[in-house]
């Protein structure tokens, strides 16, 4: 996988890392941002880097962090998981936003770009 930014109009999608826990950690930490999770809410930021550091690790998974493309913040992640190239197919999801940024485009777009890297046959998960 090429570790190349994803670009929108709204948003980028930029690989996940450790490094992106303190600015993930406030919607992590929110009960309701994280009611649907099937991982245990993490409580501290280390808590955070560290399941970060768990979900990046996993040769199964690919994850982003979702930036805003105005500004830059840091406002969720998102993942392909559960990755199978032996019979082609991938689950989307592990997603999360921070409350503010709730049923504005940016899921949306984000959930373009992430389709349009999965059938990207450039982009080899081998």
């Amino acid at each position: 996988m090429k570790n190349d930014a994803f670009l929108g109009s709204e948003v980028r999608l930029v690989p996940l890392s450790a490094g992106h826990a303190d600015a993930l950690f406030p919607s992590a930490s929110d009960p309701e941002v994280w009611q649907w999770m099937p991982r245990p809410r993490p409580e501290t930021v280390t808590q955070m880097r560290a399941m970060l550091s768990q979900m990046i690790a996993d040769p199964a998974r690919r994850c982003f962090a979702v930036q805003r493309s105005d500004d830059g913040a840091v406002i969720g992640s998102t993942s392909l998981y559960d990755i199978d190239l032996d019979e082609s197919r991938a689950e989307v999801g592990a997603t999360w936003f921070e409350r503010s940024c709730w049923g504005g485009p940016y899921n949306a777009e984000s959930k373009l770009l992430l389709f349009n890297h999965a059938f990207d046959a450039r982009q080899p998960y081998s």
